[in-house]
């Protein structure tokens, strides 16, 4: 179990004490709080108690922040500088200004007060994780890095709620949160639940740090956190101040971590022992305490004087290619392979260029630049020209390539140098970096053997051997562009400008990189070369889609397409022209320029575009689509939708309204066609009012405008009362009609009887 004592280092003005608090719990769970610091610093600096303020170095930022509130719990190990309340930095606020404790509503961004963590233990609860993380978690199962990250993120967004420093208990109480939670976290393979507990505080507390400052570092809770107190602190404050670089190399002698002290430093490196007896070291944690110990091991190796064998006694997870790569990393915060590579790519070319018009090749360089005519796929080329430009770095500059690599022997000295387990370059399967008969680390590649073999230069601090200081010195300064104060020699900067106006002169160019077309349209797409390199007057140019070539030459005239594409060729370039254009040929399209054994190549990427073509009003409640005149009914309020199908990219849709612009509610389905709606409502009509409603769909290449003439319509009676009214209506002519036969026959005979009477009487 690693144990953290609870030590400090208390600095007034020149004086430094180093002091420690007893632990009074039985578990190790007292913590020293600022008000324990002041009582200490009056003790020792005999200054009066009430008067002393502190500030505490917090590593996350790299600054001092204050000691405002007295119960506030300090980290150990930590730096602390005391000073007098009259003898504060004139520009910083008065401690009284600042509230020490807020309700969790003023951890906002809003809000210049401090957090407190008075709500912490009663209302704190571990954040829900995606269901991904929580199976595995559940499961024992180990996180991938992206995983642990969101993981992470969830725990600090849940946090900084209450507060954006959590104490030391507050962390202890997060861990057990999650161990309760997920019981197989706690009992991880080769690892005890102490140490599981340790790592995990060392995630959190980086996630927080960093966190803080990427994310939060304007939220004034953290900018009140943070006082820039540089050009006021006394010259013994620096204590971890970067010492001058060396070699170009920043971190060449880094200061130890202001956490740790030789009992923290041992139990690093007798843990490290430990676990390379076991089957599945933990990887993570071995990292960790590579980083804090990197400058005790700096001290072993350029003071005193360690010897490779004692090193690796010490320290033997560095002898091992990944972790070589890492040290470098640390002592120049760039890794060293991609640097390799990057320079290898940017001066490959040219170096293999000048390297076939050597009068005499040697051996191992003319198989490396044969084998690269031999390879098919594009990574496998690029990697056979970067190892046969590293093996023709020292032929062009009269040194011998024997001196950096050998094949099927043995070291015959103390120098770096690399072995391959064969007798040429092509037969072998592992490339070994031996120093003093050491095995540094072994690799598959030449690339990844050379990455080791210039790292270990910087990392056991070993001179240029005199028969390749010349090459050493060009990779440093040309192709990791690593640069000091030491000039080399005129050899190695006649090299450079060599290289330099070469590869000026075979730059490939296109006139852009990403361009639209429209479906059913042309584009053309242009490539060519400037400045074409001397003595390379034939130049072969070849067009792919994605990986698919589209001919084999811009020479050869492919009848099945004819008409889809066509090239306008010379030995400068090759214009690629695209008709008729479909969606098919989008994609990311690539020109290749190829002379000699030297490919360079242009990317293009091509989105083809559909404008709207149809556009329709809709009534939004029945589906009807409507045109000309519509009639619309009086008393409510009428729905309409307008759609435009199959375009890309979405339409934009706007209205006009009896003369004004409008816009309506906008919605958008499809991948890669889209169909675009916009629902807009018509006040209600007044019976004789008119209006013209216009829909607009706007898109790639144009626009289509459709529109309808609303009519305001008197109100319609029900259909069904309307065929009762004229049944009603014809019953009621009916009965009339019998009626007024009947009235009519009354009469005739009244008139009849009385003419009959009449008669009788005469």
């Amino acid at each position: 179990m690693l144990i953290f004592p609870h030590r400090f280092l208390l600095i007034y003005g020149n004086q430094q004490r180093k002091v420690q608090f007893q632990c009074n719990e039985p578990d190790g769970s007292h913590q020293v709080r600022v008000v324990d610091i002041k009582k200490k610093a009056s003790e020792i600096f005999n200054l009066a108690v009430d008067h002393v303020q502190v500030k505490i170095w917090d590593r996350g930022f790299d600054d001092w922040i204050d000691g405002e509130d007295d119960n506030e719990e300090v980290e150990h190990n930590s730096k602390v500088q005391i000073a007098l309340a009259d003898m504060a930095d004139a520009g910083s606020r008065p401690m009284d200004d600042i509230p020490t404790s807020v309700s969790l509503a003023s951890c906002g961004t809003s809000s210049p007060t401090l957090c407190s963590s008075v709500n912490w233990v009663r209302d704190y609860r571990l954040p829900s994780f995606p269901a991904s993380i929580s199976t595995k978690l559940e499961n024992g199962q180990a996180l991938k890095e992206g995983e642990r990250s969101a993981m992470l993120e969830a725990i600090y967004s849940s946090v900084r709620k209450y507060t954006y420093y959590p104490t030391s208990t507050q962390y202890s109480q997060i861990i057990q949160l999650l161990f309760d939670r997920f019981t197989k976290l706690a009992g991880q393979p080769d690892m005890s639940l102490d140490n599981a507990r340790v790592l995990w505080k060392y995630r959190l507390q980086y996630k927080f740090a960093n966190s803080r400052r990427r994310e939060d570092s304007n939220v004034p809770v953290v900018l009140h956190r943070k006082r820039k107190s540089a050009d006021n602190q006394p010259t013994a404050v620096q204590s971890t101040k970067k010492t001058p670089p060396q070699w170009g190399i920043a971190n060449y002698q880094p200061a130890r971590p202001s956490s740790e002290d030789d009992a923290s430093i041992a139990a690093h490196i007798k843990w490290m022992k430990q676990e390379t007896s076991k089957r599945k070291p933990d990887c993570d944690r071995i990292k960790i305490a590579m980083s804090m110990t990197l400058a005790d091991r700096r001290q072993q190796i350029t003071k005193d004087g360690a010897s490779i064998e004692t090193i690796q006694k010490t320290y033997p997870w560095l002898f091992d290619e990944e972790e070589m790569q890492n040290e470098f990393k640390r002592l120049h915060e760039e890794g060293i392979k991609e640097l390799l590579e990057a320079g290898l790519t940017k001066y490959g070319s040219a170096i293999i260029e000048l390297s076939r018009n050597l009068k005499k090749e040697q051996p191992c360089l003319q198989e490396a630049l044969s084998a690269i005519g031999l390879q098919r796929e594009e990574k496998s080329r690029r990697e056979a020209t970067c190892t046969a430009a590293a093996l023709g770095i020292p032929c062009l500059l009269k040194e011998q390539v024997k001196d950096m690599i050998v094949f099927g022997e043995e070291a015959t000295d103390g120098v770096p140098i690399i072995c391959g387990d064969e007798e040429d370059l092509a037969s072998c399967s592992t490339f070994s970096v031996e120093i003093d008969g050491t095995i540094v680390s072994s690799s598959k590649d030449v690339l990844s053997a050379m990455a080791v073999y210039l790292a270990s230069f910087y990392v056991f601090n070993l001179a240029y051997p005199t028969r390749l200081k010349r090459t050493l010195t060009f990779f440093q300064k040309g192709v990791l562009n690593i640069q000091d104060n030491l000039k080399p020699e005129r050899v190695v900067i006649s090299l450079l400008e060599k290289l330099s106006q070469l590869m000026w002169r075979t730059e490939i160019t296109g006139t852009t990189s990403m361009l639209n077309g429209i479906v059913g349209g042309g584009v053309a797409l242009e490539c060519f070369v400037k400045r074409v390199p001397l003595g390379f007057l034939h130049i072969t140019f070849k067009w792919l889609l994605g990986n698919k070539p589209l001919l084999d030459s811009c020479t050869n005239e492919d009848s099945t397409k004819a008409r889809k594409y066509k090239y306008h060729h010379d030995n400068h370039g090759c214009n690629l022209t695209i008709n008729d254009l479909e969606l098919t040929d989008e994609g990311r399209y690539r020109c290749e320029a190829q002379y000699s054994a030297t490919t360079v190549w242009k990317h293009t990427s091509l989105t083809v575009n559909v404008p709207p073509k149809d556009v329709h009003i809709i009534n939004a409640t029945t589906g009807e689509v409507y045109s000309g005149d519509v009639n619309v009914g009086p008393g409510t309020d009428h729905n309409f939708t307008c759609l435009a199908a199959d375009t890309k990219p979405p339409a934009e849709i706007t209205w006009t309204f009896a003369g004004k612009n409008t816009s309506g509610e906008t919605r958008v389905v499809g991948t890669r066609l889209h169909n675009t709606s916009s629902t807009f409502t018509v006040p209600s009509f007044q019976p004789g009012q008119r209006g013209n409603l216009t829909c607009t769909a706007t898109g790639a290449g144009g626009k289509v405008v459709t529109n309808i003439r609303l009519l305001g319509n008197y109100e319609k009676t029900d259909p069904s009362m309307q065929s009762q009214s004229i049944v009603t209506f014809i019953a009621v002519g009916i009965a009339a009609g019998f009626l007024l036969v009947l009235v009519a026959a009354i009469v005739s005979w009244q008139r009849r009887k009385n003419n009959i009477a009449s008669d009788g009487n005469q």
